[in-house]
């Protein structure tokens, strides 16, 4: 029984949705007040309004500016009410990133950007009702790195250049360049710091903090001692000159995406999840969690944005291994990604999903009667596309381990109708694949790179 408001009689999450849209109403009701202050006004004025962080304007402004951009995008987040400033906000700082790129392709590039963006991205939204944060920036990085590659390639070759390393006094400042550089070393550094944590963990030592052990691992293979550090980078590309998906970071170039690719030892190919049958055991098999992490891209649960692969791979309808009156397979479309802390409220029963759709829309229900849902956004998920005509019939590679160090394997999931194959193929290179074939409506924006500084 959905627990309720005691003087009005309403349902707590009846009020909460009520509220919810009412904060976010306010909220993109200053940002259309803000589109009508000069661009450099905007942040002192947000700041004055709002009388909280300098963080808190910047976000502000810069949802102002992205509205002013693209105002029918903007229309149609104040006439949904789903959406905050933290949408735009996220919008814009996926789009700012190639700031200098796109200035130094031309006048008309960032307009027509724009246009593409704000198009496309109001177009995914109302087929897949998402309204996912994570998955809108996600969304925004896969149409700029298709639209415009040589933009995004000259924002990822200016950011490697950026790579530095720094002191004051005590402190070593390290700046990766590359932000999938940078996630998968943190990855990396996490997953050595709990075996360290481990040993450093007795009866008579409570366990020191994940801080300390990263800093000791980091010690330890700046010292030499790299054999206790295994980087991994988690990537699906559609095709062999298309923009690859990178699981923690979003979406890279063609170019980062053809290095990545080249640093794989093997290349596989991902059949579609139809072929991939059940298997009699607990665990999921390599393969499909492969396909479910693809799908899913991050935790599933609402707002959570733990990579996939960081995630457990948990059972939809429990497995009869665990419950004995459950008949819930092992099988791709009955699993699904959550972060360990959303797995353990999902098998405590605080919070119970359930799906139509064979997992790529969950429906949540938790205290109080509180109900949301979630689309899968991941380079795999059937609803993630934001233009279609786009897409390539060929399958798409997923690089699990796209490091010189270790073994990689590369694979992907096929767009109907699926090519004719059998089984499962691994190849040391990419597989020829058809190009996509463009398409009118959403015109591919080409710009010369800005030249490099002397």
């Amino acid at each position: 029984m959905p627990r309720t408001e005691p003087i009005s009689g309403e349902t707590y999450a009846a009020l909460a949705t009520e509220y919810s849209t009412g904060i976010n109403a306010a909220e993109l009701k200053l940002v259309d007040f803000l589109t009508g202050i000069p661009h450099d006004a905007r942040l002192s004025t947000a700041l004055v309004l709002r009388r909280r962080t300098t963080s808190e304007a910047h976000r502000y402004a810069h949802a102002a500016d992205l509205a002013a951009r693209m105002p029918d995008l903007f229309d149609h987040f104040r006439s949904d009410g789903r959406f905050s400033v933290d949408h735009l906000d996220a919008i814009w700082s996926r789009i700012n990133r190639h700031n200098r790129a796109l200035r130094a392709a031309g006048a008309e590039v960032p307009d027509l950007l724009d246009t593409a963006v704000a198009r496309l991205l109001t177009q995914w939204i109302r087929n897949t009702g998402n309204t996912i944060h994570t998955a809108l920036a996600d969304v925004t990085d896969e149409i700029l790195c298709t639209l415009a590659p040589l933009v995004a390639e000259a924002t990822e070759t200016d950011e490697a250049a950026a790579v530095s390393l720094t002191r004051r006094g005590t402190r070593l400042t390290l700046d990766c360049g590359s932000e999938v550089t940078a996630d998968a070393l943190w990855q990396a550094i996490g997953t050595a710091a709990l075996t360290t944590r481990r040993e450093m963990t007795d009866d008579d030592r409570p366990a020191p903090p994940m801080s300390r052990c990263r800093g000791q691992v980091a010690l330890g293979a700046l010292g030499g001692r790299r054999d206790q550090l295994t980087v991994t980078v988690n990537a699906y590309r559609p095709h062999g000159d298309a923009p690859a998906y990178v699981l923690g970071t979003g979406w890279v170039c063609p170019t980062t995406a053809a290095e990545l690719t080249a640093l794989a030892a093997r290349i596989r190919e991902l059949p579609d999840a139809a072929e991939v049958p059940p298997t009699p055991s607990y665990r999921f098999t390599t393969l499909q969690r492969a396909l479910i992490e693809g799908r899913d891209g991050h935790c599933r649960f609402p707002g959570c944005s733990v990579p996939a692969d960081r995630c457990d791979h948990d059972h939809l309808v429990s497995s009869p291994h665990t419950d004995p009156d459950s008949d819930g397979d092992t099988c791709v479309t009955n699993g699904i990604s959550l972060c360990r802390t959303h797995h353990t409220l999902k098998t405590a029963r605080i919070w119970t999903p359930t799906s139509l759709d064979d997992a790529v829309t969950l429906h949540w229900t938790g205290p109080g009667g509180v109900a949301v849902s979630t689309v899968a956004a991941g380079p795999l998920s059937p609803t993630r596309d934001p233009f279609t005509a786009l897409s390539s019939t060929a399958p798409v590679q997923y690089h699990p381990r796209a490091c010189p160090s270790s073994s990689c394997m590369t694979s992907g999931k096929p767009t109907s109708p699926p090519p004719e194959r059998s089984g499962l193929s691994t190849a040391s290179t990419s597989p020829s694949t058809k190009a996509p074939s463009g398409d009118s409506s959403a015109p591919t924006v080409r710009g010369k790179p800005p030249r490099s500084r002397s």
